[in-house]
């Protein structure tokens, strides 16, 4: 996709809008997925326990995915909320 240099700001705010939710949704349904996870295999130890060789399980790597999108998303959210007060002046 390219980047189209004539896009005003306002268009860039919508856009931002748009995408906030998906980072939202996609961090939540990582989360869950890991929680699924951890009831699958058991317990909280056994479910974060890395294998024989040393590797992260998938759900300590959902885990730490989710909580990065969560905290991307109230990072962006907090920045668009300045940006909407900008806008209104």
């Amino acid at each position: 996709m390219r980047y189209n240099t004539d896009m005003g700001e306002y268009e860039l705010f919508g856009l931002a809008l748009c995408l906030l939710p998906l980072v939202a949704f996609a961090g939540c349904a990582m989360m869950l997925a890991a929680f699924r996870l951890v009831h699958l295999r058991g317990d909280w130890e056994a479910a974060m326990r890395p294998d024989a060789t040393g590797k992260w399980p998938l759900a300590r790597k959902l885990m730490v995915c989710g909580a990065t999108l969560g905290l991307l998303f109230s990072i962006a959210a907090w920045y668009v909320m300045r940006w909407a007060e900008r806008l209104a002046d």
